[in-house]
């Protein structure tokens, strides 16, 4: 697990000192990204928790959603 300064936190793969493959983001705001990373960004498919309990589901592309999965 890495512990970031700003009180975040990741567990997963990496690939050259970056997130890439499967891993899980815990952000200092509360949310949780968990899902598949390239290069240090959201890649691939995944869910992301928001702080305030909302769930989005979907598939990722260089970090944003790209189409939610029913």
């Amino acid at each position: 697990m890495c512990k970031y300064k700003d009180g975040s936190e990741y567990s997963g793969h990496w690939k050259k000192d970056k997130m890439h493959g499967f891993g899980k983001f815990k952000m200092a705001d509360g949310s949780c990204y968990e899902g598949e990373f390239q290069d240090d960004v959201s890649h691939g498919k995944g869910k992301l928790t928001e702080a305030n309990g909302t769930v989005v589901t979907g598939e990722w592309a260089n970090g944003e959603l790209q189409k939610t999965q029913e």
